[in-house]
This record gives structure tokens, sequence and C-alpha cells, in this order.
């Protein structure tokens, strides 16, 4: 009898411990197959309308903006020349896997902008799928796994860099399979390490700051496994995957940079945080209310990282990871901090973790309430992100919104007034890459030079041959006179048009620019 209780005892004890151990199992049927089929299907059929808007939004975005900034470098430095500029250059601006591609798309459908942005796009429908099948994985209910895929897909910037031709966005792409992997291993107990090692050997690949994340990702993985007493094998397997695919692409220019190469980013917390919280609402009215939003939103995602056993906890203990990692690199070896981009993923981890962080409360009175409360900021999040979408600019390069415009309207002014050719533009140092990638694009039709103070001219060009014959050298010397036949000014140039001698033409609104010319304007140069 006491054999038959023994065996008793043992059956039941077993399963018990089966299905513990199959916890994430169980939330993964939940949001899966556990769910009835009218909400699998309403899941499906919301997803396909909403993603494929973010897509089509993607593609006009990438078809119709004008040439931003650090796009125009990366084309002047690594890509219109020879394929070993982009293998043995290095600096901030060189994504070493996203030029290899922009370079092979060049080749393939011609120098546009639409070709550059093309790698940017397809890695942007990438993060797409990521973020549906994440968010499937961590949320249960269908308006919070709602809320949390559209959160992870309309951050205006994370918007941008799903068609920018920039690495940020293919390295957030590759992250959240690899996070997709990681909660899948805390389903299943079982970890593709093929798999896992190749998402984020691509992620550090695309952008050198997502190896932070990969880092993380990885650390957490293995204190999960030593945890429930599985081997730590896979995840080393892992590890080497991701260093051996790094090293491979990455090798060759690295081992020419120096520290200078890595200047992009924030020298001062304070900076780096406000970039972040900028990007919630680009132009906020409200500063002081979104300060409180972010610190709500963040204290919830910390929160959820002390639950070790739980995987909703998981995204929220990697973001901890991240940013501990980022603050001993600045205060240990004067690593610049994140500052809007260079921190991109950390947007879609905080949101996994607020996320993850409303699926672990419970039903008692307390849990309901912070429910309450995160979901009234998630609302509040999602209501900033919708009215400070635009198609007409990148967030951080909103001075190059309107290039491809004034050149259109400098073009038909030109022919207006019978001014010889090539025609003579001056443009802040801000202006300038872009401009010199339209001046090499269209023929010839005009120069490009950089000035200062409303018209001086620079004594050097931001490091890129111009386009034309140089300047006179007495254009160079003389100051009373305007010496080009149009201005395209900035902010910190506007003040000086006045003294410049200059006439407003056109006011571009979209990028905060103004298309000025010497007065009276000329019928001909002389």
């Amino acid at each position: 009898m006491p054999l038959d209780r023994h065996k008793s005892g043992e059956q039941t004890r077993r399963p018990a411990r089966s299905a513990r151990s199959r916890l994430p199992e169980a939330t993964a049927a939940r949001a899966h197959s556990g769910a009835p089929e009218s909400q699998s299907r309403k899941r499906f059929f919301f997803a396909l309308l909403f993603l494929s808007s973010v897509a089509a939004w993607n593609l006009y975005r990438a078809a119709t903006q004008s040439i931003a900034g650090d796009e125009a470098l990366t084309y002047l430095w690594f890509l219109r020349d020879s394929w070993r500029d982009v293998l043995t250059r290095f600096n901030a601006n060189n994504h070493v896997l996203y030029s290899l591609l922009a370079k092979a798309s060049l080749s393939l459908f011609g120098h546009s902008e639409f070709a550059l942005r093309l790698p940017a796009l397809l890695a942007g429908w990438l993060y797409l799928a990521a973020a549906y099948r994440v968010s499937l994985r961590l949320v249960a209910g269908f308006l919070p796994w709602a809320a949390t895929l559209a959160a992870l897909c309309l951050n205006p910037l994370v918007l941008d860099f799903l068609s920018c031709a920039r690495g940020y966005g293919p390295a957030i792409a590759a992250l959240l399979w690899a996070i997709d992997e990681m909660l899948r291993e805390r389903e299943s107990g079982r970890l593709r390490p093929v798999r896992l090692g190749l998402w984020c050997g691509a992620a550090i690949c695309a952008n050198l700051t997502a190896a932070t994340a990969v880092a993380a990702i990885l650390a957490v993985l293995g204190v999960h496994r030593l945890i429930a007493r599985r081997s730590l094998l896979p995840v080393l397997a892992a590890f080497t995957v991701a260093a051996r695919a790094s090293a491979a692409l990455l090798w060759a220019p690295l081992s020419r940079a120096s520290r200078s190469d890595f200047y992009a980013g924030s020298q001062t917390v304070a900076s780096a945080v406000a970039s972040l919280i900028a990007s919630f609402a680009p132009a906020p009215s409200h500063a002081a209310w979104l300060w409180a939003l972010a610190l709500l939103l963040a204290l919830a995602a910390l929160g959820a990282a002390l639950h070790l056993r739980r995987p909703q906890a998981a995204p929220a203990q990697v973001l901890l990871l991240c940013l501990v990692a980022l603050y001993a690199g600045h205060r240990w070896f004067q690593i610049p901090l994140p500052l809007n981009r260079t921190g991109l993923y950390l947007i879609p981890l905080f949101t996994l973790a607020v996320a993850g962080c409303r699926e672990l409360l419970g039903r008692s009175r307390p849990a309901l309430a912070a429910k309450f409360l995160i979901s009234l900021a998630a609302v509040a999040c999602l209501a900033l992100y919708l009215t400070h979408l635009r198609a007409d600019r990148y967030f951080v390069w909103i001075q190059d919104a309107a290039t491809r415009r004034a050149l259109a309207s400098i073009r038909r002014l030109a022919d207006q007034r019978q001014l010889a050719r090539p025609v003579r533009i001056a443009s802040t140092i801000w202006l300038y890459p872009s401009l010199e990638y339209y001046a090499l694009q269209q023929g010839g039709w005009f120069v490009n030079r950089t000035i200062r103070n409303g018209c001086e001219p620079y004594p050097f060009y931001f490091a890129i041959p111009p386009s034309g014959p140089p300047d006179p050298p007495s254009s160079l010397q003389d100051s009373s006179m305007p010496r080009y036949d149009f201005y395209l000014l900035w902010t910190p140039d506007l003040p000086f048009r006045g003294n410049c001698g200059l006439t407003d033409l056109e006011h571009y609104e979209e990028s905060g620019t103004v298309l000025a010319a010497p007065m009276p304007y000329p019928a001909t140069r002389p």
C-alpha cells in the first residue's frame, strides 16, 4: 500500500513538474492555437491589413523622399566607386552589411534614391513580420496584442529606418528575429543555435551598435538555461556562429579603423535619454508630460525584469542588461552613449518590455490598477505616434527633406533667367552632402559649394571633392558681393540673409529651409 501511494504520488507530481516546465508553451498556445478560431482569424486579418498599410507607407517614402544627408555621405564616401571602398575603409557612416547590399542594389537597378534604399525597405518588411511573430508569442489578449504590434511598428524614429538607407533598420529587424528565437526557446526549451547565431551576426554586421543587444540576448538565454538546469552548449554554439559571421564581414574594415572613427553618440546621459524620448514625438508640445509618461513606462518595463522564470520578462531583462552595459562602457571606456538612431534598438526592446510587464500582472486590485495605467500610457504613446507621422521627411535629417524640390525650382528659375551653366548653388554644410549627391546624379548642370554665416565660403568641402571646377580665387577673396546664383539655407544661416544681400524666393515647410538669391536678382551672370 505505501508503494502504491508512492507510485500514485509520483504520477501526480510528474505532470505538475511537466506543467511548470511547459509554462511558456502554455503561453504560446494561448496566443496561437489555444485561442478560439474567430480570435485567430481576427488577429490574422488585422495584421494583414495593418502590416500591409505600413509596408505600403514605407514603399511610398522610399520612392518619394529626397535623399538624406547620411544616405548621401554613404554613397559619396563608399558606394559610388569601387566595391573595395566598403571593405577597406571604415568610419561610423559605413554600416558594412548595408553598404554591400546597397552597392549590389545600385549595380542592378541604377544610382537612384530608391535603389539606395531598397535593402532597407526589404529589411523593413522583415521587421514587420518579426514584430507580428514576437507580439503573438508575448501577448495573449487581442487588444493588448494589437496595441503592442502597432507600437512596435509606428514609432516615428523606427518607422524612418524601415525605409531610410542606413544599417539601423536591418539591425533591428535581425534583432527582433533573434528575440523571436529567444522566446521560442522559452516556450519549447529547444534552441536553434544556427538560426539565432545568424540573426545575431546579421544585426552586428548591419550596425555595430546592435552588438550590445546581441550580447544581452545571449546572456539572458544563458541565465535562463542555467536556472532551468539545461545545457549551455546551444548558447555557446549560437555565440560562435554570430562571432564567425561578424568576423568574416567586419574584420577587414575594422582592422583599418581607429578610435576616432567611432564618433556617433552622446557624451551625457541627459542628452541620450532626451533624444530617445523625443522619438516618441519628434515635435512634442508638452515635454514635461512626455518625460512623465516615459518614466512610468520605464518603471513598468524594469519591474518586469525581476521575474526571472517568466518568459514575458525576457525582453525587459535584455533591455536592463543593455542599459547597464551602455552606462558601464561610457563610464569606464568613454564609449559614446546612444543618440536617437544609435540607440534605435532600445525602442522595440522598451515596447516589448512594457508589453511583457502588463502580461505578468495578476488580477488583484493593485495589479488591475497598474494594468489600467500601463494601458492608458500605451494609448497615449500610440496617439503621439499617429499625430507625428510624416511621409515627407526623416526625423534625423529634416533639413534635407526639400532638397530635390528646391533643385527643381532652381532649374526652372535658371531657365527663365537664362543663367549660364553650370548654375552655382551655395548651401550650408548641413545641406552640402545631399546637394552633392544630386550634383553628381543630374548631369553637371549645377555645381555645389559650402558656405557659412549666410554667404562666407568654407575653405573645405566636407571631405568630398566638390562637383564641377573650383571657384575662381577672386570669388573666395572678395567678400563684398554674393558670389553664387542661388543659396539654399537652413536655420543656422537664415539670420544672415540680410547682411549678405539675399532675397527669399521659396520657403519649404517640410525642411525649414529657404531658397534665396542675390538682390537684385540677375538676368545673366556677369
